[in-house]
C-alpha cells in the first residue's frame, strides 16, 4: 500500500519592513498620551511640593509675628518705673551735707587719703590716693581751689527697707569766684552715708589760653 506524502507546509512570508515600522509608530502613538500624562503628573507633584515647602517657610517666618499679634496688651508686663526721688527730711539732709562738705574740704586741702575715705568700699578698693588725685585734677579742678560749697538740693530714693540712695546737688565756688555744679550720688551704709559717684552738671570756666566753645570731654560716670 503506498503512503501518500503530506504536502509541504507553507511558511507565511514575513511582513515587509514598511509594515513593521507602521505598527511601531501606531504603538508609539497609542502610548504617547500615557507618557505625556505621567510627565505632567510628575511636574505637578514637583510644583506642589515646592509650593508646600515655600508656604511652610513663610508660616515659620510669620510665627513670631503672629505670636506678637496674639499677645494681649493687657497681659504684658508694665514698663519699669523711673526711680522716685523724694526730698530728704531734715535729719537725713544734715547727714548728707556733712559727708559732702567733709569730702570737698579734704579735696581742697589736698588730703586725698581722707577724701577717699568717704567713698563706698568698692571705689576705695579699686583706687589709691595718688590715682584719686589724678582724677580730681583732670576733671574736677574747681574742687582744688574751693572757697565754699552751696547745697542746692538733697533727695532720697528708697531702694528697699534697709537700703537707700541719695542725690545731692551742690555748687562749688572757687577762690576766684568761679562756679561749678556737681551732682553727688550717695549710698546708705549702715547708719551713715558714703559717696558713690559725682557728676559734673555744668562745666567750669575754660582754662586760660583756651578759646570759648572748644570741646572738652566731661566725665559723667561716677569716679569718686
Amino acid at each position: 500500500m503506498e503512503t501518500l506524502a503530506s504536502p509541504p507546509t507553507e511558511t507565511a512570508p514575513a511582513p515587509p519592513v514598511t509594515e513593521r515600522t507602521s505598527r511601531g509608530r501606531i504603538l508609539l502613538y497609542a502610548l504617547a498620551p500615557l507618557l505625556l500624562l505621567a510627565l505632567l503628573t510628575g511636574a505637578v507633584r514637583l510644583v506642589t511640593n515646592a509650593e508646600q515647602k515655600e508656604q511652610a517657610l513663610q508660616e515659620t517666618g510669620d510665627a513670631p509675628r503672629r505670636n506678637l499679634q496674639s499677645v494681649n496688651p493687657s497681659r504684658m508686663l508694665p514698663a519699669p518705673r523711673p526711680p522716685v526721688l523724694k526730698p530728704a527730711d531734715p535729719e537725713t539732709r544734715t547727714a548728707l551735707e556733712t559727708v559732702v562738705r567733709s569730702q570737698l574740704q579734704a579735696i581742697a586741702a589736698q588730703d586725698f587719703a581722707k577724701a577717699l575715705s568717704f567713698a563706698v568700699a568698692p571705689l576705695r578698693g579699686s583706687t589709691n590716693p595718688q590715682a584719686f588725685r589724678t582724677v580730681i585734677e583732670a576733671g574736677y579742678a574747681p574742687m582744688l581751689s574751693m572757697k565754699r560749697v552751696e547745697i542746692v538740693n538733697a533727695r532720697v530714693q528708697t531702694v528697699s527697707s534697709s537700703s537707700k540712695k541719695a542725690m545731692v546737688d551742690v555748687v562749688v565756688v572757687t577762690r576766684s569766684g568761679e562756679k561749678a555744679e556737681y551732682g553727688y550720688m550717695l549710698q546708705q551704709a549702715g547708719e551713715g552715708w558714703q559717696v558713690q559717684g559725682v557728676m559734673l552738671r555744668v562745666p567750669p570756666p575754660m582754662p586760660d589760653g583756651q578759646e570759648e566753645g572748644t570741646a572738652r570731654p566731661l566725665s559723667l560716670s561716677p569716679v569718686l
